[in-house]
Formats: C-alpha cells, structure tokens, sequence
C-alpha cells in the first residue's frame, strides 16, 4: 500500500516525496516519509499514478476489493464535507506520513509537515489531512490542524472493528 503512495507522488506531476533520514549509527538510514499533492493534484487520479495502485487490487480477495469500491467513493464524499467543495483539491494534501516508531518525539513527524505548510502558506492555501483512527489526531491538533467532525465506517466484516473514524484536519494559510 505504501508503494502505491510513492509511485502515485512520483508519477503526479504536483506530487512531492519527503525522506528523513538518520546516519547516527554510520549508515544513512530512513526514518520516515512524507508524500504531498500540490494543488490541482490528487492521488490516483491519473493512469501513471495507479500503475502500482490497479496490480496490487488485482491481487486483492473480493471482500477486500469490495471494501476498496465501497472506502473510495466515501471517502471522497467526506472529503468535500469536511473541507468545502474543491477545497482539498486547491490546496495542498497529506496523502502518506509515516515515521519509524524507534524515532518518535524527535521532530521527524513535525519536519516532514511543515515542508507542506511552507509550500502552502507561499501560495496562500490550506493543508488538508485525512486520517483513520484516534491515534493521530492529537499530534496533527498539537501542531496547528482543525480537527473535523469524524466518519465512522465500516472498517471490515468484525463486531469489534465495525466503525473506525475517519477524521479530517485542515490548517488555513490564506
């Protein structure tokens, strides 16, 4: 899944991939990772964005693809509802953050963010981030987002994971 974030950035022309990492140990390796979509751009909505996207579905079981054909469409629909029509699309947009746990409460997280927001705020644009779940929301609040109201959705087909919220969070530059 990860990958398809990266080709998705790669192959956007408005898609930006961000790298920390750490040589303390005298080899570099990476810590974290960060993919922006500029404004005017969006994941997956190119052909060249979804050449690892439409392999990995492929191999998806029907219960995962039907999941997939049921998240996508919602989570659009959400979306819009949290941030405005087309306001996510006009400004700049989160789509992967990812630090290794062994480097949390070092900055990483915050460095990788604000790469965004500096982009953001020179064009006078908001940043907009989705997330699944409540572990997030209080570092994406500590460093400056609005959370928005959550949707809950139907994770998978199990009693205890019925309904995970999916929160929006949006930081104004203009």
């Amino acid at each position: 899944m990860l990958r398809t974030h990266i080709t998705a950035a790669i192959a956007d022309p408005g898609g930006e991939i961000y790298v920390a990492e750490d040589d303390s140990n005298g080899t570099k390796e990476i810590v974290g990772v960060a993919t922006w979509h500029g404004p005017g751009s969006a994941f997956l909505s190119t052909e060249a964005q979804r050449v690892d996207w439409d392999p990995m579905y492929a191999e998806l079981d029907q219960p995962s693809k039907d999941f997939w054909d049921k998240f996508l469409p919602m989570y659009a629909e959400y979306t819009t509802r949290a941030f405005g029509e087309g306001v996510k699309l006009a400004g700049y947009h989160l789509q992967a953050l990812g630090v290794h746990p062994t480097h949390w409460q070092r900055g990483i997280g915050r460095a990788l963010i604000k790469i965004g927001e500096e982009k953001a705020k020179a064009e006078k644009v908001c940043c907009c981030i989705e997330t699944v779940g409540h572990t997030a929301i209080t570092f994406y609040a500590r460093v400056g987002y609005e959370v928005k109201k959550p949707m809950l959705y139907c994770h998978v087909d199990d009693p205890e994971n019925a309904n995970v919220p999916m929160y929006g969070l949006i930081k104004h530059f203009s």
